[in-house]
C-alpha cells in the first residue's frame, strides 16, 4: 500500500486519470460512494461534497487517510457486498475494481442511489492482465470483462471498459 501510488506516475496512467475524472465529471455538490477506494485516487483528483470510501483492505485506506486525513471517518474496511447504506448521488469503482465484486452485488447499485443518481464502474478488458498484478507481484483473483447487466453507456478508456448510467 506504500508504494501504490508511486507505481502508476508514468505518464499513461496520468492521461488515464484525466480521462476517468473528465467522465466523472463535477462531484462537489455530490454524495460519492466510492466503492474499492484503495489510496484514494479519486480523492487525489476532486473533492466531492460528501464521500464515503469502501475497500476490504485496511493497509490502502490506512494510506488514504494518511493523504486525505478529513476523510478518514468517512471510509470503512469493508466489501462493497457487505456494505448498507443509501442515498448517494455518485457511485464510483475506478479502475477495474469492479471486476473484484461478486456481479449479483453490483447488480445493486441502483439501490444505493438517490433518484436521478449516477455510477461509472470500470472493467478491465476481457483479455488483459491488471498491470496491478505485474507491478506488484500480488495477485488476487478477479472476473475479467463486464460481469454485471446495468443500462447504461460502455466506452473504452485504455485497458478499461467503463460503464456509465443513471437511475
Amino acid at each position: 500500500a506504500l508504494q501504490y501510488d508511486a507505481l502508476f506516475q508514468d505518464s499513461a496512467s496520468q492521461q488515464e486519470n484525466a480521462s476517468v475524472m473528465a467522465l466523472l465529471g463535477d462531484v462537489t455538490a455530490s454524495r460519492v460512494l466510492d466503492i474499492g477506494c484503495g489510496t484514494g485516487l479519486l480523492l487525489d483528483h476532486c473533492t466531492p461534497g460528501a464521500y464515503c470510501g469502501l475497500d476490504p483492505s485496511r493497509a490502502m485506506l490506512d494510506r488514504l487517510c494518511a493523504k486525505h486525513p478529513a476523510y478518514a471517518p468517512h471510509v470503512l474496511a469493508c466489501p462493497f457486498e457487505d456494505f448498507v447504506g443509501q442515498d448517494f448521488d455518485v457511485i464510483t469503482c475506478l479502475f477495474g475494481s469492479a471486476n473484484y465484486i461478486p456481479p449479483a452485488a453490483l447488480a445493486q447499485i441502483p439501490l444505493f442511489l438517490r433518484p436521478g443518481g449516477r455510477y461509472l464502474l470500470m472493467f478491465f478488458q476481457p483479455d488483459y492482465t491488471p498491470v496491478t498484478h505485474t507491478k506488484t507481484g500480488v495477485t488476487i483473483p478477479y472476473m475479467p470483462g463486464i460481469t454485471v447487466t446495468l443500462p447504461g453507456t460502455v466506452k473504452t478508456v485504455g485497458h478499461f471498459l467503463v460503464l456509465t448510467g443513471t437511475v
